[in-house]
């Protein structure tokens, strides 16, 4: 993963972060939604970007829209995925 993208990464997520704080959650959500748009990302700023989209969505009430950001567990890591049933 190139440098770039990684300061590009934190930058975004610093500012969607700030904005978070702030309860602007339109900005918020515009800026965090782009960060997830970038096709490289590194894990822990896709796992921080979708915890405040969530928190966004739920704050907001759009609890069916919530869910759907943060994906399950066995979508982030596949090898580890255990069975519940």
């Amino acid at each position: 993963m190139q440098a770039t993208t990684i300061n590009l990464a934190n930058a975004l997520l610093a500012r969607g972060r700030e904005l978070w704080s702030q309860d602007r959650h339109a900005e918020a959500s515009q800026v965090l939604s782009s960060l997830l748009g970038l096709k490289v990302l590194p894990r822990k700023v896709a796992e921080s970007a979708q915890f405040y989209l969530r928190d966004i969505e739920l704050t907001q009430g759009h609890y069916t829209k919530a869910r759907r950001i943060f994906p399950p567990r066995s979508r982030l890591e596949p090898g580890r995925a255990k069975r519940t049933s």
